[in-house]
Formats: C-alpha cells, structure tokens, sequence
C-alpha cells in the first residue's frame, strides 16, 4: 500500500517521467541459473573467504539475483516493478511504498534466495524512482546501500547444508529493519 505525505514547502522536488514496459517475469529462469553459481557450506565469512572459489560463487549468486531484479522491474510494472516513489508536485505529497511482496510471487516460499531477490528487486523500483523523482538529492542512497548489503549478506550466509540458527534474525527480519530505516528518513521529508 502506498503511503501520501504532504511535502515541506521547503522542499522542493522536480517530478520526473516515468516508463514502464510490458509485463514479463524471467524470475522462472533463477533455479536454472542458480543451481550452478550456489555458494560452499560455510555460514562464517572468514571461513568461506578460505573456501576456494566460495566468494566468487557468492559474488555471482548476488549478480545474477541484481540481473534478476533489474530485469524485474523493467517487464514487470504493474507488480514486482511497480512504482514505490513519486511526488504529486500539485497536491505537495510524496507518495512510497516499502511493503514486500509476498516471497512466493517471487521464489518458493521456502528458497533461500527468496528474501533478498525481493528485497534487490524493491531497491531496483526505489533507485529508479528516486532516480526520476529527485534525481539531485542524495537522501536515500545510504539507506539503500545498507539494504544492499544486508541482502548480500544473506546470500553469502547462506547454507544448504545447515538449519538457520534459531538466536539470529532471519534475513527477512534483517530486511525489514532496515527498509524501517529508509521509512524514517522518507518520513523525515514529508
């Protein structure tokens, strides 16, 4: 759901055009793509940076679930790739929307790469329509370089071989906290 607030007057922001292209989800290719980029058994950093090629596995897991989700977001503009910022510029009200979509619109409920697929692909709808909408301010690029790096992490956290520690947040939970955060600064602004 959208969330309106009224901008301060002091803030003023330049409203954009926005293009969308037709409805596609190539996300049905992932579990063929990712079987083979699949990271080691290691849940520790340290340890997988020891595991030859564990990082480089990790690393092309995270670029293709970026490809995945900036490909997302261009075919898919009415779900997955809708608009999550704009400015009514007439009206003074700024409009977001951080919500998840439901992980099985995205993956398998129970896929790993479930969470931070979602979370790239939001990001991916934000960069852009932050990129539109004010295309000279900088205030949420820190807020969505940590969501990056949370969702990066959940990747190269990831173990097949190992149940989630039941004392640590679950990537979902790390997520959300941090999508929280960008929701205080855009509710800063309003």
């Amino acid at each position: 759901m959208m969330t309106a607030r009224p901008l301060r007057s002091a803030h003023a922001i330049a409203m954009g055009v926005i293009v969308f292209a037709p409805l596609c989800c190539p996300c049905s290719l992932l579990g063929q793509e990712l079987g083979s980029v699949k990271g080691g058994p290691d849940k520790s950093h340290d340890a997988r940076e020891a595991v030859p090629g564990a990082r480089a596995k990790d690393e092309g897991t995270n670029s293709l679930l970026r490809r995945l989700a900036s490909e997302q977001i261009v075919t898919d503009s009415e779900f997955l790739g809708k608009t999550r910022f704009r400015i009514d510029p007439q009206a003074g009200m700024l409009y977001y929307d951080l919500t998840p979509a439901p992980l099985r619109f995205v993956l398998a409920v129970d896929d790993p790469y479930a969470a931070p697929l979602e979370a790239f692909i939001r990001v991916e709808a934000l960069r852009r329509d932050f990129r539109t909408a004010v295309p000279n301010d900088g205030f949420w690029d820190a807020p969505i370089r940590s969501i990056d790096d949370v969702a990066e992490r959940c990747v190269r956290n990831h173990d097949p071989a190992q149940p989630a520690t039941s004392g640590q947040p679950s990537c979902s939970t790390r997520l959300e906290h941090e999508f929280d955060r960008l929701r205080e600064v855009l509710s800063g602004i309003s």
